[in-house]
């Protein structure tokens, strides 16, 4: 899979990730360019960050709820949803 927002391509290891996310039934939410001169892109996953468990993050950094990769800076924001009951 080429991941490509508004004519910016993900880098190789955005694509990975983003790739065995969508492989486990996960769904982005928003994708967005974020600064077009570095290629950053921003995605917004609905899961926790211990989804990447067992995953190869090597090339990104982890820093909050946030995985940023080290070559372009572009972000996935895993974010939980929550349920409100009423």
């Amino acid at each position: 899979m080429k991941i490509i927002i508004d004519k910016c391509p993900a880098c190789e290891p955005i694509n990975k990730i983003i790739e065995e996310i969508l492989k486990i039934g996960y769904k982005t939410l928003e994708s967005k360019l974020e600064d077009y001169h570095f290629r950053q892109l921003y995605f917004k996953v609905n899961a926790k960050i211990d989804i990447l468990k067992g995953f190869d993050i090597s090339g990104f950094t982890i820093k909050d709820n946030f995985l940023i990769c080290d070559c372009h800076w572009s972000r996935i924001e895993f974010i939980q949803n929550e349920v409100v009951h009423s």
